[in-house]
């Protein structure tokens, strides 16, 4: 992570229906200096976006009590929706996923298994002078 992303933590919300994702992604991203949240669930979700200032959620987009594509778009249709970072990770790998996930409101898109490396060069990306924009991974 460059020194500007460094100086102001990150409030990553990782929403992930597997607990294990949730562990490894939040273990991983704490390691580097990211603040992280979980969520089970896309009520879970829409609650942690109420109570705390995420800029970033990485997700998967199955969800046991909601459907992902229906979260993105309650997500962005909110104010403080609009812009934050939703970066899809997730199994999806059908053709035409990653173009569906990004037209559908998601800012990038990172395939599991998850690099970590890949996963913190967009991130850090993303957090360059607090630039959050469209980023195609």
């Amino acid at each position: 992570m460059n020194a500007d992303a460094q100086e102001m933590p990150s409030q990553v919300l990782i929403a992930d229906a597997s607990r294990s994702n949730r562990v490894m992604l939040r273990k991983r991203l704490q390691r580097k200096g990211y603040q992280c949240v979980t969520a089970e669930t896309g009520q879970q979700v829409l609650s942690v976006l109420r109570e705390l200032p995420i800029q970033i959620i990485l997700m998967e987009i199955r969800f046991p009590d909601m459907d992902g594509w229906q979260l993105i778009r309650r997500i962005k249709r909110h104010p403080t929706g609009q812009h934050l970072a939703i970066i899809a990770v997730t199994a999806c790998a059908m053709q035409g996923d990653r173009e569906q996930l990004l037209a559908g409101g998601c800012d990038a898109y990172i395939p599991k298994p998850v690099i970590l490396s890949d996963l913190l060069e967009l991130l850090d990306n993303l957090m360059v002078n607090g630039d959050q924009r469209r980023l195609f991974a």
